[in-house]
């Protein structure tokens, strides 16, 4: 029943413990109804393979002896895939999962070229699940991809697939790079300009124009219920003998705002831009400048759909031992 409980598979120093042999388990893989997917870690050949079933069993082997369920159960996980095999877990880029990577709480140490054992901190934002796996996200992945010095050009192919699919939290990347940015070129501790070179080099045209329009829908959801209020604030004003003055510095005020964020929307992302992900304050003042605009009302009011970057979980295979 053990198995059942663990994606169909198991360990033999968990087998030991409830009484079943090396030798036993020896006969059991001779004769097919078991394979080997990591060293001490097999599965039932009857039983429908689980997804990641190699990464699951690689990770199983990292703690023997214990049950994967209450590994998961623990508030503070003990292994944490990361770096290339987070990546292939994500869905993001075009790298293979091997060596397996994963980050661990206590020093490990390995001769198998196919693993891979960092033992760094995490914080519990960066951590999410797959398949019943703690697996870093995409933000975590893509700094641990640079940290642990991985091909440019495959770590640019995560990116682009991160941002396709809505992964990436720029504040977080930028949080998350700023101890890498000096070695990478960038001021010391400016994880902003990294993360925003990162970004703009590998997202379309498009999706620039999306990700500086979206954080905008909300304010401008609201602004239908201000119409009124304010027609009648301008009817007040234009009694004013100040009016001209205030709508001339009010035009003024928003005709700069917009020309500043004219850089950041229409300037092709392979040119350099000034900034991408504007202050609050400029977002206050184009939302407000939206209003008169109904060509950026139509681009607001219907964003491009993302797709879902989200896996189902996935319940565990009826097998026993």
């Amino acid at each position: 029943m053990l198995a059942s409980s663990q994606w169909g598979l198991f360990t033999s120093a968990q087998a030991q413990e409830i009484g079943v042999g090396r030798t036993q388990i020896s006969r059991m893989q001779a004769d097919g109804r078991i394979e080997n997917l990591a060293p001490g870690v097999y599965r039932f050949t009857s039983g429908e393979e689980t997804s990641f079933s190699d990464i699951k069993a690689h990770w199983m082997a990292i703690a023997s002896k214990e049950p994967a369920y209450e590994r998961i159960a623990k508030q503070k996980a003990s292994a944490v895939v990361a770096g290339r095999t987070a990546a292939y877990m994500l869905g993001i880029g075009d790298m293979y999962a091997t060596p397996y990577t994963f980050i661990v709480d206590k020093r490990k140490q390995t001769r198998n070229p196919n693993l891979k054992y960092v033992q760094w901190e995490i914080a519990d934002e960066d951590i999410g699940t797959i398949g019943g796996l703690p697996v870093t996200k995409a933000e975590r992945t893509i700094a641990d991809l640079i940290k642990l010095k991985e091909d440019p050009s495959l770590i640019d192919d995560v990116v682009k697939d991160a941002v396709r699919q809505g992964l990436i939290d720029s504040q977080r990347l930028a949080k998350l790079l700023a101890p890498l940015a000096a070695r990478n070129g960038y001021p010391r501790n400016n994880g902003s300009a990294f993360a925003q070179e990162l970004i703009l080099r590998n997202s379309s045209y498009q999706q620039t124009v999306i990700a500086a329009l979206k954080p905008l829908q909300n304010l401008y959801a609201n602004m239908d219920f201000m119409q009124e209020p304010l027609k009648k604030i301008s009817s007040v004003l234009q009694d004013s003998s100040s009016y001209q003055q205030t709508s001339a510095a009010v035009s003024k005020s928003l005709s700069k705002a917009l020309l500043d964020i004219s850089r950041t929307v229409v300037t092709p992302p392979k040119m350099e831009l000034p900034k991408m992900y504007m202050p609050e304050a400029d977002m206050l003042k184009l939302a407000n400048a939206i209003s008169t605009s109904a060509a950026l009302r139509a681009a607001v009011a219907k964003p491009s759909a993302e797709p879902d970057g989200t896996h189902p979980e996935e319940g565990a295979d009826p097998s026993e031992i």
